[in-house]
């Protein structure tokens, strides 16, 4: 049928550029009617064939009618055929115009290309247009909006789009995916410009309010909602969403009577375990509202199942540890998860199917950690939207060197780029020149000169050539090591190439004298190092004062206790909602299909010696 569909349309599109004369139409009533009814109940293929026929008797509309063809067959999955039509079609009118921009636009978002679909979509002829395209029109912008995560102004546009879809089905998917689109902004964004939007957007965004600050706050949460329906009575969101938080926060509401916390606290990782004690306990003191009996075990991979039977047979409702993967693993393997545990580390392995508590939703463990793989392939993430695609890559002779790299060259390479180079260094070397030529391709510059001038026996003047294919570095480095490796690729004339690091190449601690060689290097890294409001927290003022935290090595740990204490009660949250964002100590977290914590971190940039944020 697409064969011959395919080639009645270029019969079509030759007829009409020919111009010729047609008889009358006399279809009565609404010829397009059979059309539209055939895409209304998406039988694409077949609307795209009459659409094909009307061209054919409306030669004065064919070219709206070829486009419709070509919408239907993009719709039906083929893309090649309607790519082919609208190359031949000679827009000229407004509306046919302005359908063109959407169907290239839509091509554009199927390729990733949220920028070019944007620039395709910039604005609307004043002209009346059908309401569909107005539809698609919004639609599109959304979805590019979304493909560049910025979720307010898609709200904007799907709250325009409601306006023009008539099915009751396309409407509810769209109220929807405002709501999920609201979930992913953060919570003091929405604070600032609740009073500053539209009356229509100002209702969803105090909505969003509601459901992040109440939801587990039962009664206030219901009187919170009632008076929201009472102030918005019409609203497109009651009864989906307001219902949906409602059975929300019946599900989601956590709060366990007895916490059990099992940490290594002796042997190689007593330090680390006691960084993330005193976090959770600081967090637990700074929360007046809320603070159940704490009890803490010494557990290790090898007593962790014993250890782990005694804390429930003591009380405990809810586990946060163990810390070490193997322990992990025990745990996933005995089948001893008899309540909801929170570890504090991802294993290497899948283990068997999860399992879940009552309510069938929340897994029973849930794995959080400061994944370093997950900085590698946010690095790859962020290099390539800032428009690089040619990458080098520098990290120890190590296991956690080859881990980072692997992360970063999977994201890299799925995203389209290419990987040239990669060199390992040895740690604490005195000397970082050599891995940084080898890296720079300087090294084989040098030995094809020196090959050069034993072959002629004589002396020669040599230009050492520095690569030319590259347009980034990726860094995996302590300070130590990244103090000296940033030094060499500028002496060498690579700066001009930007390095992205992951967060290890910073102490967390300023330091001008040490850092002042790194400028110009963007890294990632969690809120509680950056964000000068959490820095002036008061668990952090608590940490700074008692345990040294503003010079120890273990910041980041301090903060994975805290956070690992104050997600508690959001856990229900993000394990029921898909989209559901906890702003913490650490990055932004929500759980995945997995029941893996995922963290989004903050990007920023040595500016004379220390780190400044840089805009999400």
């Amino acid at each position: 049928m697409r064969t011959v569909l395919l080639s009645l349309i270029i019969v079509v599109l030759c007829q009409a550029c020919n111009q010729q004369t047609r008889k009358p139409d006399t279809n009565a009533g609404n010829p397009e009617a059979q059309a539209q009814q055939l895409m209304t109940a998406g039988n694409h293929l077949a609307a795209a064939e009459e659409y094909t026929r009307l061209a054919e008797t409306r030669p004065q509309l064919a070219p709206y009618y070829q486009l419709r063809t070509a919408d239907n067959l993009f719709r039906a999955n083929d893309a090649e055929q309607a790519s082919e039509i609208i190359r031949q079609v000679q827009a000229s009118r407004p509306v046919d115009i302005f359908y063109s921009d959407i169907l290239h636009a839509r091509f554009a978002l199927a390729q990733g290309d949220s920028q070019g679909a944007l620039s395709l979509l910039k604005q609307k002829p004043e002209t009346k247009l059908p309401l569909d395209l107005l539809a698609d029109w919004h639609e599109s912008r959304a979805k590019a909006y979304e493909l560049t995560l910025n979720f307010l102004i898609a709200v904007q546009e799907r709250i325009e789009l409601d306006t023009y879809l008539l099915d009751p089905l396309l409407r509810r998917n769209n109220i929807q995916t405002i709501w999920d689109d609201l979930n992913r902004i953060k919570l003091n964004v929405l604070q600032e410009i609740r009073s500053s939007t539209s009356l229509s957007m100002s209702a969803w965004i105090e909505l969003s309010i509601i459901n992040q600050t109440m939801l587990f706050k039962g009664d206030l949460l219901e009187q919170s909602l009632a008076s929201w329906i009472e102030q918005y009575p019409q609203h497109i969101a009651t009864p989906l969403i307001t219902n949906e938080i409602s059975k929300l926060s019946k599900q989601a509401v956590l709060q366990p009577d007895q916490i059990a916390i099992l940490l290594p606290l002796s042997g190689q990782y007593e330090k680390a375990s006691h960084a993330i004690r005193e976090g959770i306990l600081n967090a637990w003191y700074d929360n007046t509202d809320y603070r159940p009996k704490i009890k803490i075990y010494d557990a290790n991979a090898l007593n962790i199942s014993t250890v782990y039977r005694q804390a429930v047979e003591e009380g405990a409702d809810f586990v946060i540890g163990p810390l070490e993967k193997k322990a992990i693993e025990a745990l996933m393997n005995d089948g001893e998860l008899s309540t909801i545990t929170l570890a504090l580390n991802h294993a290497d392995q899948t283990g068997p199917e999860r399992s879940y508590t009552v309510t069938n939703k929340i897994p029973k463990l849930i794995q959080f950690g400061l994944s370093p793989e997950d900085e590698a392939r946010q690095a790859a993430e962020r290099a390539i939207f800032d428009g690089h695609n040619k990458a080098l890559i520098i990290t120890p002779n190590n296991t956690f060197g080859s881990r980072l790299a692997q992360a970063f060259s999977d994201t890299w390479i799925n995203l389209g780029g290419k990987v040239l180079e990669h060199v390992g260094f040895e740690h604490r070397l005195r000397d970082y020149s050599t891995p940084v030529k080898q890296l720079l391709n300087i090294d084989s510059s040098q030995l094809r000169a020196n090959k050069l001038r034993q072959k002629i026996n004589r002396s020669m003047k040599s230009e050492t050539r520095l690569r030319e294919d590259a347009d980034m570095i990726f860094m995996a480095a302590v300070p130590l090591s990244a103090r000296q490796i940033v030094p060499q690729l500028k002496f060498h004339l690579a700066s001009n190439i930007p390095v992205y690091s992951s967060s290890h190449a910073y102490s967390g601690v300023i330091n001008r004298s040490a850092d002042n060689d790194m400028n110009g290097i963007f890294f990632t890294d969690m809120p509680a190092l950056l964000v000068d409001q959490r820095l002036a927290s008061s668990v952090h003022i608590k940490l700074n004062d008692n345990w040294s935290a503003d010079t120890s090595n273990f910041r980041r740990l301090y903060a994975l206790g805290v956070d690992a204490y104050r997600l508690i009660p959001y856990i229900g949250k993000l394990s029921l909602q898909e989209t559901a964002v906890y702003n913490g100590e650490t990055g932004d977290l929500y759980i995945d299909k997995d029941g893996r914590i995922r963290r989004k971190l903050l990007w920023a940039r040595f500016t004379n010696g220390r780190a400044r944020l840089l805009p999400d």
